[in-house]
């Protein structure tokens, strides 16, 4: 956005998450498995594994046959595993108190159940991610970054007829030996050089969330953890808090990232809300 400013742009079209509004169509491999198509689902998972580097038994389970496995079965499985783990492990700084009084393992659980059921077709799976209450909240945090500058984005890639026109896209435009998200594939083909059409990759941009967020933070992080606002201390153990940024300054890993930037980002909102004592 600093960079677009600098420009003049004034409006900027986003990329936010294509790959959802196309959809890679994975579920597809479950279609097949219902209705015994055992020839193109055996070629499928074979073009997967090859294009995506992925263990084969690995593909067909995740997307061919845990989808199939009745919700009992499953309900048994996370009891025996301990999948319905407290959230306080994948957020150790929030208080344990302040976890009980407001019930965050069952609001938790809650949302497990919903996540649990998972679809069983290509198009109940877009359906499902395309609708969810996920992006009005991300559209939400870029769209007030960018008014910062100021900033108007677009979002082309989540206009309704386009959304509307993939989710009815047959399973096979979606995914086709073994290409995730065909249809847009296809319709670049005088757009974009061959091998970025036929990239199978992308580039992970939690690492550089984790390392950009010390590098440039690091004065603003540390004078939160090293002093935290009074107001934290009723949701935050800021022990805990130092350990984890102490870790994180180390080791960089974006679990600790993520932590700690909640952390912050909850300290300054209480205080630019003047909802601190």
């Amino acid at each position: 956005c600093g960079v677009a400013k600098n420009y003049g742009i004034q409006v900027l079209l986003d990329g936010i998450d294509g790959d959802t509004a196309v959809s890679h169509g994975l579920l597809y491999l479950a279609e097949l498995f219902s209705v015994w198509k055992w020839r193109t689902l055996a070629n499928e998972v074979r073009q997967l594994s090859r294009l995506f580097n992925r263990n084969p038994w690995t593909v067909l389970w995740c997307y061919g046959l845990r989808p199939m496995v009745p919700q009992p079965m499953r309900k048994i499985w996370r009891a025996v595993h301990g999948a319905n783990w407290p959230v306080r492990v994948a957020n150790p700084a929030i208080k344990a108190d302040f976890a009980r009084r407001i019930k965050l393992v069952e609001r938790f659980r809650i949302i497990q159940e919903g996540s649990s059921k998972p679809a069983r077709t290509s198009k109940g799976d877009h359906w499902r991610r395309v609708t969810s209450g996920g992006f009005p909240f991300v559209f939400e945090i870029v769209d007030k970054a960018a008014a910062a500058f100021p900033l108007e984005l677009r979002h082309p890639l989540f206009d309704h007829k386009l959304v509307e026109f993939c989710v009815a896209l047959p399973p096979d435009q979606k995914l086709c030996s073994g290409w995730t998200r065909i249809v847009m594939r296809r319709a670049l083909a005088d757009a974009l050089p061959e091998e970025i059409r036929w990239r199978s990759g992308k580039t992970y941009l939690g690492t550089n969330f984790s390392q950009g967020l010390l590098r440039f933070e690091k004065p603003l992080l540390e004078a939160f953890v090293l002093n935290p606002p009074k107001i934290i201390d009723e949701y935050l153990d800021a022990a805990t808090l130092r350990r984890i940024y102490h870790r994180y300054s180390f080791k960089k890993t974006e679990q600790d990232a993520l932590t700690v930037w909640k952390a912050v980002t909850l300290g300054r909102w209480l205080q630019q809300t003047e909802l601190t004592p």
